[in-house]
Order: C-alpha cells, then sequence, then structure tokens
C-alpha cells in the first residue's frame, strides 16, 4: 500500500496539482497505513479478545431439523397449521421445544411479506400453547428443483419466526447455517413441495 501511495503521488504529481498539497496528502495517507498496520499486527499476532459474557445481542444457540410435504397452492391458507404435513424437531439452548399440537406445511409463489414476485416458498408452522413457530424458506427460481440447496440467503431464504400471545412477532433471518433437500418439487397448482431442512443458528433471547 505504500507503494502503491508512492506510484500515485507521482501520477498526481504532473497533473497541475500544487505540489505542496500533493505532498501533504500523500504524507497523511502514509503515515495512516503505517500507523494501522501496527495496529492490525499486535492484533493478528496475540491471543483472540475475551468478550465479556452477554456482550453479543444475540440469544441462545438452537437447533432445528424438520419435514415436510407441502401442497401447492395460489394463496395463504386459513388453517397453515392444519394444511400438509410435517414433524419438527427443535432444541433451545439444549431445551427441546414443544410439544406441538399441531403442526403443517404448504408451498406457495410469493411469501408476503417479501416483496420478491414469483419466488417458490415453503412455510412450516408449529403451533404449541400460546406460542407459533413459524419457519419460512424462500428459493431462488433459477436453482428450483430437487436435490440439496445450502440455506445461505441466496439460493435459500430462511426466516424463524415466533409469535407469542400478547407480544410483536420476531423475525430472525438465517444464513449459511444449513441445508435444503428436496425430494419432489412440484410448482404448479395441485403439486407437491416434499423434503427436509435443518438448521442451526442464534434463537430469540428470552
Amino acid at each position: 500500500m505504500l507503494a502503491d501511495m508512492n506510484d500515485l503521488q507521482n501520477m498526481i504529481g504532473p497533473s497541475g496539482f500544487p505540489p505542496d498539497l500533493v505532498s501533504q496528502a500523500s504524507d497523511r495517507g502514509r503515515a495512516f497505513i503505517s500507523a494501522r498496520r501496527t495496529e492490525v499486527m499486535s492484533e493478528l499476532t496475540g491471543p483472540a479478545p475475551a468478550w465479556p459474557a452477554g456482550a453479543l445481542p444475540f440469544g441462545p444457540e438452537f437447533t432445528l431439523r424438520a419435514s415436510f410435504t407441502a401442497p401447492w397452492g395460489r394463496a395463504v391458507p386459513q388453517r397453515p397449521a392444519e394444511t400438509g404435513t410435517a414433524t419438527l424437531e427443535l432444541s433451545v439452548d439444549g431445551q427441546a421445544a414443544g410439544p406441538f399440537t399441531s403442526l403443517g406445511a404448504y408451498a406457495v409463489t410469493n411469501l408476503p411479506p417479501s416483496p420478491r414476485a414469483r419466488y417458490p416458498g415453503i412455510v412450516i408452522t408449529a403451533v404449541s400453547g400460546s406460542a407459533t413457530w413459524r419457519l419460512t424458506l424462500t428459493l431462488d427460481p433459477m436453482t428450483f428443483g430437487t436435490g440439496v440447496q445450502p440455506v445461505d440467503q441466496f439460493q435459500v431464504r430462511a426466516q424463524l419466526s415466533l409469535i407469542e400471545a400478547g407480544r410483536p412477532a420476531r423475525n430472525r433471518n438465517l444464513g449459511n447455517l444449513g441445508e435444503l433437500r428436496l425430494d419432489e418439487a412440484v410448482a404448479a397448482e395441485g403439486g407437491t413441495l416434499r423434503g427436509s431442512v435443518t438448521l442451526k443458528g442464534a434463537a430469540f433471547a428470552p
């Protein structure tokens, strides 16, 4: 970077800018690079900093495994937890969520509140007492089909929602933390999306 600064100063020199200003600006740039290099090297060669407990704004860790058979439709069903079939294993901070009194899955083309039209998606809904867990998977239509795809917010976008009575819905986008497998993928009226998904990440704080 210092060599680049020297080359840049030589390029600017003949352009008509006052030589003193060019020299002063170049010296400031070189000083910053030299000082920052010392700081960065000390960070790279030293031990990792200790993060105090509670410093990160994330909730406890969760793991999720689900399977689904989601019928395709043109609209969100009135009873999403009673549509299709699904299984769900959800553990938050080592504690299993549930038991779930109803589980369902459905597939549609446009998933609210996503503004992107014509993106196929799957919604798994699980009800446990006054709490409802909802996993929304939005798929890239260019790579849509059977097989395994990463949940990376590009090919597959994932959002985990927790809806509890008397509290606003909590949503968390999940990326690079799992994979989706589609064994059947018919995105048309009367079709079905069937497969499984595994995820892990930070759940909602209490």
